[in-house]
Protein backbone atom coordinates (compact mmCIF):
# COMPACT_ATOMS: atom_id res chain seq x y z
CA UNK A 1 0.00 0.00 0.00
CA UNK A 2 3.08 2.31 0.94
CA UNK A 3 4.04 1.84 -2.81
CA UNK A 4 0.91 2.92 -4.34
CA UNK A 5 0.68 6.28 -2.02
CA UNK A 6 3.84 6.89 -3.36
CA UNK A 7 3.32 6.26 -7.21
CA UNK A 8 -0.17 8.37 -6.20
CA UNK A 9 1.98 11.01 -4.83
CA UNK A 10 4.28 11.44 -7.83
CA UNK A 11 1.36 11.27 -10.43
CA UNK A 12 -0.42 13.88 -8.67
CA UNK A 13 3.08 16.13 -8.53
CA UNK A 14 3.63 15.47 -12.49
CA UNK A 15 0.11 16.30 -12.80
CA UNK A 16 0.63 19.97 -10.85
CA UNK A 17 3.92 20.57 -12.43
CA UNK A 18 1.99 19.55 -16.34
CA UNK A 19 -0.81 22.46 -15.08
CA UNK A 20 1.94 25.27 -13.75
CA UNK A 21 3.36 24.88 -17.45
CA UNK A 22 0.35 25.10 -19.48
CA UNK A 23 -0.86 27.56 -17.22
CA UNK A 24 2.50 29.77 -17.84
CA UNK A 25 2.15 28.41 -21.63
CA UNK A 26 -1.38 29.98 -21.88
CA UNK A 27 -0.40 32.84 -20.16
CA UNK A 28 2.71 33.59 -22.92
CA UNK A 29 0.22 32.74 -25.42
CA UNK A 30 -2.22 35.44 -23.82
CA UNK A 31 0.70 38.34 -23.96
CA UNK A 32 1.77 37.51 -27.54
CA UNK A 33 -2.03 37.71 -28.70
CA UNK A 34 -2.71 41.14 -26.46
CA UNK A 35 0.50 42.64 -28.03
CA UNK A 36 -0.74 41.36 -31.31
CA UNK A 37 -4.00 43.18 -31.21
CA UNK A 38 -2.30 46.48 -29.77
CA UNK A 39 0.31 46.27 -32.54
CA UNK A 40 -2.93 46.16 -34.84
CA UNK A 41 -4.32 49.30 -33.32
CA UNK A 42 -1.47 50.99 -33.99
CA UNK A 43 -0.87 50.43 -36.97
CA UNK A 44 -4.61 50.84 -38.32
CA UNK A 45 -4.34 54.48 -36.74
CA UNK A 46 -1.11 55.24 -38.27
CA UNK A 47 -2.74 54.63 -41.50
CA UNK A 48 -6.04 56.27 -40.31
CA UNK A 49 -3.74 59.03 -39.72
CA UNK A 50 -2.20 59.17 -43.23
CA UNK A 51 -5.60 58.55 -44.85
CA UNK A 52 -6.47 61.63 -43.54
CA UNK A 53 -3.61 63.87 -44.34
CA UNK A 54 -3.65 62.66 -47.93
CA UNK A 55 -7.50 63.57 -48.19
CA UNK A 56 -6.67 66.96 -46.36
CA UNK A 57 -4.06 67.62 -48.93
CA UNK A 58 -6.58 66.78 -51.91
CA UNK A 59 -9.42 68.50 -50.44
CA UNK A 60 -7.09 71.37 -50.44
CA UNK A 61 -5.74 71.29 -53.88
CA UNK A 62 -8.83 70.75 -55.55
CA UNK A 63 -10.40 73.72 -53.25
CA UNK A 64 -7.54 76.20 -55.02
CA UNK A 65 -7.79 74.96 -57.96
CA UNK A 66 -11.93 75.77 -57.62
CA UNK A 67 -11.19 79.31 -56.34
CA UNK A 68 -8.48 80.19 -58.74
CA UNK A 69 -11.10 79.83 -61.28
Amino acid sequence: MNHYSSLENTNIEIDFFNAAIGFEENQALSKKQQRSKRMGHARRAIEKRRESKQLRSYVNEIWLQDSAQ
